[in-house]
């Protein structure tokens, strides 16, 4: 157009070879009932501890851990890249941006546990949404130069110091909530299991309101149950996002120029001016019982044990500060 510019376009990506981290000698849950049967040290119907016997199941034989990277994780990037561009337009600049895309991987990174796969000989199991997903994304950036007034009071010496020279600027941030990256259970000496619990409902449901101590749920935390010892949890990575956000910067400013050499410049900057509340962590470790514990009866016998679904951490508030700049 006359002032402004509309594009459209697609991008995509693939990565083969990725670096992942495996424990390779991570013995299954099954692996190690199956070394503890009909071993009195071991088998838990004889009264046994099963870790007793976890060397025994591990791949390696007196070895712990053994993290291996290996170059065997794919990606795969598809998006929809839209944006508007206006040119200075009687006194408004401004340039919007929407993508819609999706990112599928099987190794975020190779640089913590979260990665880890749950099963060594499962691979496939890991594929999900990638920790950076937006499934969603709108940005709008804009400039308002108020306009200079040659008539009546504004053009006057004080009405001209008063009214002109101001000028808005802001960004806008609309966006999909990032996946949370997984839902975790403990596998304890005496419950060997996999680290991930069953999914047996949809977790975005019914999510409880007005919650004992007042901490908002980020999830529906009865959406989950521990496994019995001995099974792998149907629980995905990335099982579902945080809530979307929305936030606004903007700044303000006056111009005084009093002569061609000297100019004071007044700022006020609001960071999310509308005082958003933007979570960005929640507890994800579910309570180490059995799935027929009366605390995934109710919330209330639930939120007695553990915090378990709650939201533990927020971005900061509404900020504001002011600038004085002068220059001479």
């Amino acid at each position: 157009f006359r002032n402004a510019l509309v594009e459209i376009g697609y991008a995509g990506s693939a990565g083969n070879h990725l670096i992942r981290p495996v424990d390779i000698n991570a013995p299954t849950p099954q692996e190690i009932l199956a070394a503890s049967a009909g071993i009195a040290s071991c088998d838990p119907t004889l009264g046994g501890n099963p870790n007793n016997c976890t060397n025994a199941a591990r791949p390696y034989r007196g070895f712990g851990s053994l993290v291996d990277r290996q170059t065997s994780a794919t990606s795969r990037y598809h998006g929809l890249l839209t944006s508007f561009r206006l040119r200075p337009t009687r006194g408004i600049t401004a340039q919007l941006a929407y993508t819609y895309s999706k990112n599928l991987t099987d190794a975020t990174n190779d640089r913590d546990a979260i990665d880890v796969p749950q099963i060594r000989t499962n691979l496939q199991l890991e594929r999900a949404v990638s920790r950076l997903d937006r499934t969603h994304v709108f940005v709008a950036s804009y400039v308002y130069e108020v306009p200079t007034f040659h008539s009546g009071f504004a053009s006057s010496g004080v009405g001209k110091q008063l009214l002109s020279g101001w000028e808005i600027a802001g960004i806008t941030t609309a966006q999909t909530g990032l996946p949370l990256n997984r839902v975790v259970q403990l596998s304890t000496a005496v419950r060997p299991r996999g680290t991930r619990p069953d999914l047996i409902s949809d977790p975005t449901e019914n999510i409880p309101v007005n919650p004992v101590g007042g901490i908002p749920y980020g999830f529906n935390p009865l959406a989950f149950r521990t496994t019995l010892p001995g099974q792998i949890g149907n629980s995905p990575r990335a099982p579902f996002r945080f809530p979307n956000q929305f936030f606004t910067d903007l700044n303000l400013t006056k111009n005084f120029h009093f002569s061609e050499r000297y100019k004071l410049q007044f700022r006020a900057e609001f960071f999310n001016i509308f005082n958003k509340t933007i979570f960005t962590d929640v507890s994800q470790t579910i309570p180490d019982r059995l799935p027929t514990d009366s605390a995934f009866n109710s919330i209330s016998n639930l939120v007695a044990v553990s915090p378990f679904g709650q939201f533990v951490a927020v971005r900061d508030p509404r900020q504001i500060q002011f600038g004085l700049k002068f220059n001479f």
